[in-house]
């Protein structure tokens, strides 16, 4: 039990490290007046794209492994 506590924790700080990091690289970016415009909105566009898929995958698995009928079988 004390392990899977510690493996949660891990993985909300490491999101957590990597939404900072990108968030600042981001905004580093985007501030950034040096490179075109249409390259600064495609890269956001692209993103916030892959950012929206992910969440709707973590969402379908959350609503799946309530439902799931093999929760319980050990190997």
């Amino acid at each position: 039990m004390r392990t899977h506590v510690i493996v949660r924790v891990g993985w909300v700080l490491l999101g957590l490290g990597l939404s900072i990091a990108y968030s600042y690289g981001a905004y580093i970016f985007l501030s950034d007046h040096t490179e075109p415009i249409g390259i600064r909105v495609g890269l956001a566009a692209a993103g916030f794209g892959l950012l929206i898929l992910f969440l709707y995958i973590l969402r379908q698995q959350l609503i799946s492994r309530k439902t799931d009928d093999y929760k319980n079988v050990i190997d």
